[in-house]
């Protein structure tokens, strides 16, 4: 009876040790696993009570073997439960700052590039601007030199028209008829024949301006 009660309780012992172990990796709650595992060692002690001084001797210290080994077990099954745990969060950890490093290094690239659009968009605008300056400068001097070509031209005309009237009025005048009394041996001449002062006593004699001017004659005066 006291070897059944022993084998019952370190089997229910070793049991509620893999129970433990279970729930540490997949973090359930502990306490049925305890509870089993003090079961086990009231059980595994009843036994050893009943049995004799050496099979209790002998069972203690398999008992004691089997709890230390146990609890070494159990610790490094926390352990390695805790260091996988911990893993986890490291690997979380790295990844994450990975993705922001990468999330950075997109954002400045984004913003290296809309950089490079603004400068183009600029550089584009300012050359635009020039290229509008250069040609407006060239509209300006072509219609400045239009004008001047114009107004050179409507000096020019006017020049000629002004010498042909100065050679019309000249004309004009050496064909006007004029008169010089004494039979032209005076030294005037009238451009009206009535307006002759005093009254000439000798015949008065028609003749061009351009004539009398050729004999060294003048315009009387007194007319």
């Amino acid at each position: 009876m006291s070897t059944f009660l022993g084998l019952l309780g370190m089997l229910a012992f070793f049991v509620g040790i893999i129970l433990v172990i279970i729930s540490f990796i997949k973090k359930k709650p502990k306490r049925n696993p305890l509870i089993i595992i003090a079961a086990g060692l009231v059980l595994f002690i009843i036994g050893v009570s009943l049995s004799d001084n050496s099979t209790s001797s002998e069972s203690t210290k398999t008992a004691s073997t089997s709890i230390v080994s146990s609890k070494k077990t159990t610790n490094k099954s926390s352990s390695k439960a805790k260091a996988s745990s911990e893993a986890a969060k490291i690997s979380k950890s790295k990844e994450a700052e990975i993705k922001a490093s990468k999330a950075k290094i997109e954002a400045a690239k984004q913003a290296e590039i809309a950089k490079q659009a603004e400068e183009a968009r600029q550089a584009e605008a300012s050359r635009q601007a020039e290229a509008q300056s250069i040609s407006a400068s060239q509209t300006m001097e072509a219609d400045a030199s239009k004008q001047a070509e114009v107004q050179r031209q409507a000096e020019a005309q006017a020049a000629v028209q002004q010498a042909q009237a100065n050679v019309s009025t000249t004309e004009d005048a050496n064909n006007r008829t004029v008169y010089v009394v004494n039979n032209g041996t005076t030294k005037v001449y009238w451009y009206n024949e009535s307006a002759i002062h005093p009254k000439p006593t000798h015949p008065v004699i028609p003749m061009t301006e351009g004539e009398a001017l050729a004999r060294d004659l003048h315009h009387s005066q007194t007319e």
